[in-house]
């Protein structure tokens, strides 16, 4: 998830499977990335279901005046720290 701050409003949304890669346009402002993981999916709002937990990755970020691309990818399955 693409969350921006200070509101805490998501911003962008994207399920990934192992290998996936997805681009997300990001507009002037302050954000924050976080993920949720999980074994079956139940939809946008419910997420992965009760008891799953969404993770925030590092802190705030900004960008500056004029759209940048965020690149996200999800290494294969059983792969870590790529």
């Amino acid at each position: 998830m693409v969350v921006k701050v200070p509101d805490d409003s998501v911003f962008a949304q994207a399920f990934l499977e192992p290998n996936d890669v997805v681009d997300i346009a990001l507009p002037a402002g302050r954000f924050r990335l976080a993920y949720a993981s999980g074994v079956q999916w139940f939809g946008t709002r419910q997420m992965f279901g009760p008891g799953h937990e969404a993770v925030a990755l590092g802190g705030d970020f900004e960008v500056k005046p004029g759209s940048q691309m965020l690149r996200v990818e999800l290494p294969p399955a059983g792969v870590a720290g790529r």
